[in-house]
């Protein structure tokens, strides 16, 4: 398992912070081919259990959050691009 930060921002730019989430070889490989793609983690088939995780470990970290105006960047490093 390796260990990927993620930074999240919420209530349209009100807060912001970073969650680690520890993820297995088939959860970091799905990440990566869904990074080559996009920018934001969200809730796509491919990714969705990482897109739990991730928000899991919000909900553990900050007092109050709200999912649905929670936005989730991909880790850095992941893309051929540098992003």
């Amino acid at each position: 398992m390796k260990t990927f930060e993620f930074l999240c921002g919420g209530d349209y730019g009100a807060w912001e912070s970073t969650v680690s989430v520890k993820l297995n070889d088939d959860q970091e490989k799905r990440m990566k081919a869904f990074a080559a793609e996009n920018e934001f983690l969200d809730w796509s088939d491919s990714v969705i259990d990482i897109y739990r995780l991730v928000l899991k470990a919000l909900d553990e970290q900050c007092d109050d959050f709200d999912p649905e105006t929670t936005i989730i960047r991909m880790p850095v490093g992941l893309r051929d691009d540098g992003l």
